[in-house]
């Protein structure tokens, strides 16, 4: 991240003073948490991982958090929403992604 105050870079995005071809995403997937080490994580099983993600499109924030989620010991097995979000980091020069967290949830509610 730059060093740049928060409201700096966002009030410069707002007003085009820096400039991106990528939105902002913030994605939801359902599926399971195998590997609970990987994020000193207290639990495994049924999961929502939540990501916040600078992407061209849509369809390209749901790929890269496909491929993040084995390399974190999450397997995607369910629903995914992705909606358009305000940011909480600015963006870099490469789609990318940012603020990974995990809720367990009970499969039979």
């Amino acid at each position: 991240m730059n060093n740049q105050p928060e409201s700096d870079w966002k009030l410069k995005l707002r007003f085009g003073k820096i400039t991106t071809s990528f939105n902002h995403y913030t994605i939801l997937v359902d599926g399971r948490v195998h590997d609970k080490t990987k994020f000193s994580l207290d639990f495994d099983g049924p999961a929502i991982m939540a990501l916040k993600i600078w992407a061209e499109s849509s369809d390209e924030a749901f790929s890269i958090a496909s491929d993040i989620g084995p390399r974190v010991g999450f397997e995607v097995a369910g629903r995914s929403q992705v909606y358009e979000t305000d940011p909480e980091e600015p963006p870099e020069d490469i789609p990318h992604a940012y603020g990974i967290n995990f809720t367990s949830y009970n499969e039979d509610d």
